[in-house]
């Protein structure tokens, strides 16, 4: 690359000051058409703006789940029968590697352990014990849990609201997904 400034030369203080004022004028012809560019938008632009972006299908169904878990977590603590106690996880739906969200209390994942044993007590297979209660214990205690949670949500305003809320979010969740695939 050549160099304007040649050692020895008179004028590189010259050329060395002159490309300093270029470089001091640029600068501030570019910190004048900033200034000028606020000035402007100052003006011309709203002080703030709002982008209303569709909101997205997981964080609406992230919403559902959270105040799902807050109201289970809840009615587990009003409930004095460990049995009664409701969880949710995430199992893998039949026939598929596709995971759903499923919400059970105690006694359906004891029954199913108890139905599994049984099953591989059935075909011989060692360790397995017998013994299994079947669906009339499963009914029964479905009929307990109604009974149960009634009785909690009666008197406990802070269930009914935990309740209500996550029923106003799947009805959004519902409304907004039978919209976006249009569904009437």
């Amino acid at each position: 690359m050549r160099s304007h400034f040649k050692k020895g030369s008179s004028n590189t203080c010259f050329n060395f000051a002159n490309a300093c004022a270029r470089l001091l004028l640029l600068l501030s012809a570019s910190l004048t058409l900033s200034i000028f560019s606020t000035a402007w938008a100052a003006e011309t632009l709203p002080e703030e703006i709002s982008v209303n972006a569709p909101v997205r299908m997981t964080t609406l169904k992230a919403e559902v789940n959270a105040a799902e878990d807050a109201m289970y977590d809840l009615f587990n603590t009003l409930n004095d029968d460990d049995r009664f106690d409701i969880y949710c996880m995430y199992a893998p739906m039949k026939g598929s590697r596709m995971q759903q969200r499923v919400c059970a209390p105690n006694y359906i994942r004891t029954a199913q352990e108890e139905e599994a044993q049984f099953a591989l007590a059935f075909w011989g297979f060692a360790g397995a014990e017998r013994g299994y209660a079947g669906t009339n214990a499963v009914e029964h205690y479905n009929n307990l849990l109604k009974e149960k949670m009634i009785e909690i949500y009666k008197n406990n305003p802070e269930l009914q609201q935990a309740m209500n809320e996550v029923n106003t979010l799947k009805a959004n969740y519902e409304s907004v997904r039978k919209d976006r695939a249009g569904i009437e």
